[in-house]
C-alpha cells in the first residue's frame, strides 16, 4: 500500500511541466460501491517562486525572468509563442491579469483538477482536468488588429475541460476494478481467517489426539 502523504507527480509534455498533485480526502466512486483516494492540483501550481519555490527551475535561465502570478509561459513547448496555460478565470491570478478581462466576477469554484487513486494498488480510476489557453498580446508594426488591446495584456482563449468520467468506462474496465476493489480483498480476508481457523483447528485436534494418547497411556498405567 502506498503512502497517501505522498504527493503524485503527472508530467504534462503539452507545457513541459511536471503536475504535483496532493492528497485531500476519501471520496466514494461507482455509486458509493468503491473508495478513491482523491488528489487534487494545488492552487499553487502557478504561484511564482516567491510562494511556490518549485517553480523556480521554469523560470527563463538567461534572463531571470518568472511567469506572471498565476500563469505558466508554455513558451518553449510552443515555438517561442507567448503563449500561457492557467486555471479557468484566471484563478489564482494577480489583480493586474485580472483587471485585463471583464466577466471574471462569475468565477466556478467547482473547476478542480483531480484524480481518483485505488487506495491499495495506486492505479488510477477516474478524474478530471480543468485548464485555461491564454495568449500575450505583442504588438508589432502593421498589426493595426491589435490596436484595441493594451501590450502585454494576456487574454483568454478558451479553458478546456477533460476527463475519465465512471460512466464513459468501459464495462471490461468496470468490471476488473470491481474485482481488484471488492471480489480480491474478499477472497484475501476469507484465506486471511480461513488460515487463521484452519491453523486452529489443527491445534485442537493435535491436542485432542495427544491427550487421547496421554489418557490410554495413563489407563495403562493403571490396569498394572
Amino acid at each position: 500500500m502506498y503512502d497517501k502523504k505522498k504527493p503524485i507527480f503527472v508530467f504534462n509534455k503539452d507545457i513541459a511541466h511536471s503536475l504535483q498533485l496532493v492528497y485531500d480526502q476519501d471520496v466514494k466512486v461507482f455509486n458509493g460501491k468503491l473508495t478513491a483516494a482523491r488528489y487534487v492540483l494545488p492552487k499553487s501550481t502557478f504561484d511564482t517562486p516567491e510562494t511556490n519555490p518549485d517553480n523556480m527551475c521554469y523560470c527563463n535561465t538567461e534572463t531571470g525572468e518568472c511567469s506572471p502570478q498565476g500563469v505558466f509561459s508554455t513558451s518553449v513547448c510552443s515555438f517561442g509563442a507567448p503563449a500561457y496555460v492557467s486555471f479557468p478565470y484566471f484563478d489564482g491570478a494577480s489583480d493586474e491579469i485580472k483587471q485585463g478581462v471583464n466577466g471574471l466576477d462569475k468565477v466556478r469554484k467547482d473547476l478542480q483538477t483531480y484524480i481518483n487513486v485505488h487506495p491499495k494498488y495506486g492505479f488510477t480510476m477516474s478524474g478530471k482536468t480543468y485548464m485555461q489557453l491564454n495568449v500575450q498580446v505583442q504588438k508589432s508594426f502593421g498589426m493595426h488588429q491589435l490596436d484595441m488591446f493594451d501590450d502585454e495584456l494576456i487574454l483568454p482563449m478558451a479553458w478546456i475541460e477533460m476527463g475519465l468520467d465512471e460512466a464513459d468506462l468501459p464495462e471490461i474496465v468496470t468490471r476488473s476494478m470491481f474485482l481488484v476493489g471488492i471480489t480480491v480483498p474478499t477472497i484475501e480476508l476469507c484465506l486471511k481467517y480461513g488460515s487463521i481457523l484452519g491453523a486452529t483447528v489443527t491445534l485442537i485436534s493435535i491436542l485432542i489426539i495427544l491427550r487421547s494418547k496421554w489418557m490410554a497411556h495413563k489407563l495403562k498405567d493403571i490396569e498394572k
